[in-house]
């Protein structure tokens, strides 16, 4: 899922991304797109 969101979010750029756009390219509901962001902000923060 990351590589895809990352594509995602890299492709938006400064005009950003809707968390409702983001569930519906990814096809899963809001509350798993929040979920899968939040575990993503957690590896990207353990990475610091």
């Amino acid at each position: 899922m990351e590589p895809a969101l990352e594509a995602i979010l890299y492709t938006a750029g400064e005009s950003g991304v809707t968390l409702g756009e983001l569930a519906g390219i990814l096809e899963i509901s809001e509350s798993a797109m929040r979920q899968q962001l939040d575990a993503y902000r957690q590896r990207l923060a353990a990475d610091d």
